[in-house]
């Protein structure tokens, strides 16, 4: 009987280790710098001074890219949770749209889909925190990502912030490239402070030119 009780014991500590310790399914796969999609098989090469996390099997959003030494502006050295991180995501979906039209849809205040709204709520483009005055476009250009044809947006969104009983009015840049395989549109959006951004969309822009897919 005790030996019973001792067994009982052992297992009930084992069992749940055991399933505590079991991988949970993700979108892909990160192995050597590199991230593989486990169900649109497509490969990008990450940058190496990004943190890359593998998101939930069925989400849209497949893959979560945050700066690791990420630089504060000096205006907001007192205001540090105002700094916009230099974040990115990779998502895809099934769009209808021709690659010019989506990405306009993305900037139009007026157009909804539900894709959309997943993007710019993860990616938290549009902070809740913040008053958002709209887009405006710096630079938009096709071009062909290892055969594809690919739309790549860079503009600005300006936005303002109360921090104690001052009122601030700031802008961000703003990062987009989609690519269409088929009917599924690719899109890595991105963001960060303004005066960083030629420094960190260099680093995405030759991972989406990575892509292989």
């Amino acid at each position: 009987m005790y030996r019973f009780f001792t067994f009982a014991i052992i297992v009930l500590f084992i069992i749940p280790n055991i399933f505590a310790k079991k991988k949970r399914p993700k979108t892909g796969e990160i192995k050597s710098g590199v991230y593989t999609d486990t169900k649109y098989d497509f490969k990008l090469d990450l940058p190496e001074n990004w943190n890359a996390k593998t998101q939930k099997p069925k989400s849209n959003q497949r893959l979560y890219l945050s700066q690791k030494d990420h630089k504060i502006p000096d205006d907001l050295t007192t205001a540090k949770k105002f700094a916009k991180v230099p974040e990115a995501g990779v998502y895809i979906d099934e769009v209808t749209l021709k690659l010019g039209e989506f990405v306009d849809s993305l900037l139009s205040e007026s157009y909804e889909s539900d894709f959309k709204n997943d993007i710019f709520s993860k990616l938290d483009v549009l902070d809740e925190n913040i008053t958002f005055d709209g887009l405006r476009t710096d630079n938009r250009k096709s071009l062909k990502i290892n055969g594809k044809s690919a739309v790549q947006w860079i503009g600005k969104a300006k936005y303002t912030f109360k921090f104690g009983a001052e009122v601030r009015t700031r802008s961000y840049r703003i990062l987009c490239i989609a690519v269409k395989k088929d009917n599924l549109m690719l899109l890595l959006l991105a963001r960060c402070e303004v005066q960083f951004s030629t420094e960190v969309f260099g680093e995405l822009i030759k991972m989406s030119n990575s892509l292989i897919w």
